[in-house]
């Protein structure tokens, strides 16, 4: 059981209490394992039959859940679905159930003010298929705020590429409603699909940096697939941590990367440096990443990326991601791809996508 909650653990690295049943069918027992600096401290429980130990773990771990649902805002259809729980974050697909009004009269301003004023609903421009229904993203831990996210799609609001999320709803910072309501990308699509997904990525990106936008997060559960009849499209999501490189909103100094483990930018593992300034590049070299992710998922799943660090220390899966971009860089087929995303030449980089050819 030991190993199974170290093993767990290194998938779930945020996490730090598990519950865990061990079982021949005439005797049980529920370990309890609890994780701090020192190593994991686990209590045993024997049950009289598998029922109770069944019984005894969920109730136990549900006692220790906190994080609820916060009310949602009194013009919302309080009838809903949870597309997914994140550390900090519920996605919900809500109905609206107010009067639309439309505000195409006037142009909405990306300013750090707007994030404070009533609830507003905006009618859709790009993303009109979901009628009635939208997604809606709450952050549940007070030191959570939306406001980097809200400020990046009003400035988004009227973007003329398919591929970027449209801004419906905003309450405070905290509660924001977008569209359109997708699926997850998954590896094992048709190669059309997929040449399909990667294509619309980089174009996006392509939009996104043109507007003075660098997403800093792209990676694989950052996209969604919108089906429509016969056609996909793809959608890059999730700007939390996008970084504005020009305009009133962009920092004059420094900043902390703050995206996913596996995007870590090449330079900063080498240098071991914490402060950076992005670049466009970092989107499109974490391009070849999904498209290496999409190609191989097994590798991917199996990696423990929350250990990757740009530390005084160089861990093994540090290691393997320097390693990882030393080999793209050296190959005959990758380093092409990755001379394209130094360059940020989009044209070149979307040729990866012809990669995918298989039955």
């Amino acid at each position: 059981m030991l190993d199974y909650f170290r093993s767990i653990r290194e998938k779930q690295p945020h996490r730090s209490r598990f519950i865990g049943i061990l079982s021949n069918t005439s005797s049980s027992w529920v370990y309890d394992a609890v994780f701090d600096e020192k190593g994991p401290k686990v209590e045993e429980y024997p049950c009289s039959s598998l029922a109770d130990a069944i019984i005894f773990a969920e109730t136990s771990f549900a006692s220790q859940l906190q994080a609820t649902i916060p009310l949602l805002d009194k013009g919302l259809d309080p009838k809903f679905s949870v597309l997914s729980v994140g550390k900090h974050y519920f996605l919900l697909s809500v109905n609206k159930v107010f009067p639309v009004v439309d505000d195409s009269a006037s142009k909405l301003v990306a300013t750090r003010q707007t994030v404070n004023h009533p609830p507003k609903w905006f009618t859709p421009v790009r993303h009109r298929e979901q009628k009635n229904q939208f997604v809606l993203k709450i952050a549940h831990d007070n030191n959570s705020s939306l406001e980097n996210e809200i400020m990046t799609l009003q400035k988004l609001r009227e973007a003329k590429s398919p591929h970027i999320p449209e801004l419906v709803w905003i309450r405070g910072s905290g509660e924001v409603g977008i569209l359109p309501i997708g699926e997850p990308v998954l590896p094992g699509e048709s190669a059309a699909i997929s040449r399909k997904v990667v294509r619309g990525m980089i174009d996006g990106l392509s939009y996104l940096h043109g507007q003075g936008i660098i997403h800093r997060d792209v990676r694989l559960s950052n996209l969604i697939l919108k089906r429509a009849q016969n056609d996909v499209n793809v959608v890059i999501i999730d700007y939390e941590t996008a970084y504005h490189s020009k305009g009133k909103y962009s920092p004059s100094n420094e900043v902390e990367y703050s995206g996913g483990y596996i995007c870590w930018p090449r330079r900063l593992l080498q240098s071991r440096e914490q402060l950076y300034m992005p670049e466009p590049a970092d989107d499109l070299f974490a391009c070849i990443l999904v498209v290496l992710h999409l190609l191989f998922p097994c590798r991917f799943d199996e990696f423990n990326a929350g250990n990757v660090l740009p530390n005084g220390n160089l861990n093994h899966e540090t290691a393997r991601v320097l390693q990882m971009w030393r080999d793209i860089e050296s190959s005959k087929i990758w380093g092409r791809f990755y001379q394209a995303a130094r360059a940020q030449d989009y044209v070149g980089l979307l040729e990866i996508s012809e990669v995918f050819c298989h039955v």
